[in-house]
């Protein structure tokens, strides 16, 4: 199961997009906000040329057409991807995708992308009547029983996907893939926010077109510069996470001792520790992570939408700002 929920790491994202208060974060709204394209307007009528494709500027308007009906459909299913209109506009964009081959090797494939898709993997708590957009998941769900106090309610504020180009991986692009998760941390004794950050490296498939195969290689868990800067919420973040792995240790049975140590072999996990800086949060490294891929359906200047090895498809959309708190 830990195994399998790590290759779920591959195509795992989440959608963000409008934001309520700490513990009601919807999915309309980010801390960055995405691009926004041009404004258009557009009748649903789409001219074809004499041969019947679409001409520049027609594409160009059917495709921001596209674009705008998908955002819209994910907001009003709250992020979910598996409704049948958001499925057929996907279609029609992927078709319409301006690069169809080696798009890895594009100026466009790195940045910092923002979420419209919510998660869909196995845990989250189920949200009360007229909360449907909100995204909970216990502290271990979220992170795949790896950061404790494992029971601690967290809710999803937003997600970013931060890509970066970094050299070449056997002639092929190699780039950095991680996912800086901006959390809300709910204790007994108050909220905490923290950032959640998966890191990765993806590269070109040697074998399909538009592929990346993706591993993960760690994680790190952390108070927000805010928190950090408040003495009264660095206290409470002490309080929280005060020898919480010293704890996990003798409250483990034998059968979890076991497969601790199988999942440490097999994965070559260092597994996080009491002993750290507080404002450096708590740290894992995966040096034999499972590899899974994702394949690029649709990418330009603006928008990604890629699909999962898992069928998973996620939807984000290039950040103004490409710093990551």
């Amino acid at each position: 199961m830990f195994r399998t929920s790590l290759t779920n790491l591959a195509h795992i994202s989440y959608a963000t997009i409008h934001e309520e208060s700490a513990l009601t974060m919807g999915w309309n709204q980010v801390g960055k906000r995405p691009i926004i394209e041009r404004p258009v307007s557009i009748d649903g009528q789409t001219d074809c040329n004499s041969e019947g494709s679409f001409s520049t500027t027609n594409r160009q308007e059917k495709v921001l057409e596209l674009k705008d009906r998908l955002k819209c459909l994910l907001a009003k299913h709250c992020g979910s991807t598996k409704h049948p209109d958001v499925i057929d506009t996907i279609n029609e964009l992927a078709e319409l995708n301006p690069y169809k081959e080696k798009c890895a090797q594009s100026s466009q494939f790195p940045g910092d992308f923002v979420s419209h898709t919510s998660p869909n993997f196995p845990g989250r708590l189920k949200p009360a009547k007229g909360q449907e957009n909100v995204v909970q998941y216990t502290l271990g769900r979220l992170s795949f029983g790896i950061f404790e106090p494992h029971h601690l309610v967290c809710t999803v504020r937003s997600i970013h996907n931060l890509v970066k180009k970094e050299t070449m991986k056997d002639a092929k692009h190699l780039f950095s893939y991680n996912f800086i998760c901006d959390i809300t941390i709910h204790t007994p004794d108050g909220d905490l926010p923290a950032n959640l950050i998966m890191e990765g490296q993806c590269y070109e498939s040697s074998n399909v077109n538009n592929r990346l195969n993706v591993t993960f290689t760690g994680g790190t868990l952390k108070p927000i510069e805010d928190v950090w800067l408040s003495t009264n919420m660095m206290d409470l973040w002490t309080k929280t996470f005060a020898d919480v792995y010293k704890k996990a240790n003798e409250e483990r049975s034998f059968s979890g001792w076991a497969w601790h140590f199988i999942l440490k072999a097999m994965l070559g996990l260092s597994m996080p520790s009491d002993d750290t800086k507080r404002k450096e949060g708590f740290h894992f490294e995966m040096k034999r992570s499972p590899i899974g891929h994702l394949d690029v359906l649709y990418l330009d200047e603006f928008l990604r939408i890629t699909r999962g090895n898992r069928g998973t498809v996620v939807v984000v959309e290039r950040a103004m700002e490409t710093a990551i708190q």
